[in-house]
């Protein structure tokens, strides 16, 4: 088990679960989260959430940036990314996916919906493919030096 803290949350992993508290008490933030966390669930993008009193509570994932991503997992972001939209979920923070995408019982998932909103106009997609062209440059320069 350990803890998390940054300047909103205290996120707090204990075996398979996570346990996230709002440091603030702002309660309809966490249940705002927690709606589009769930709206998400049901459509296969995110794993489950509760809701205990103040408390999120979500599964563990294995975090894009502890995973070495194919391309063609890539590519299986970029259309959950697209599902994402016509669900009408701007997620808001997918320029740095590798805290924000990860894998849950073989599937990628998004985690991490404090910042999200409702939008028929989302530019997830767009931050996702900037990152991507900076993922595969560094990666490039990785392969080619040899380490």
């Amino acid at each position: 088990m350990f803890a998390r803290k940054n300047a909103r949350n205290m996120v707090v992993v204990a075996g398979p679960l996570v346990f996230k508290l709002p440091r603030d008490g702002n309660v309809a933030r966490v249940l705002r989260e927690f709606a589009l966390s769930w709206k998400a669930f049901l459509r296969g993008l995110s794993p489950p959430v509760l809701l205990v009193g103040p408390v999120l509570l979500r599964a563990r994932v294995d975090l894009l940036k502890d995973v070495s991503p194919t391309q063609e997992d890539l590519d299986e972001i970029e259309r959950l990314i697209l599902r994402l939209s016509e669900a009408g979920i701007e997620h808001r923070e997918l320029r740095h996916p590798e805290r924000h995408v990860g894998l849950w019982r073989g599937s990628w998932v998004f985690i991490d919906f404090d910042h999200a909103r409702l939008t028929t106009k989302s530019r997830d997609l767009n931050k996702f493919r900037a990152w991507r062209r900076g993922w595969e440059r560094r990666r490039g320069q990785i392969l080619r030096s040899g380490t």
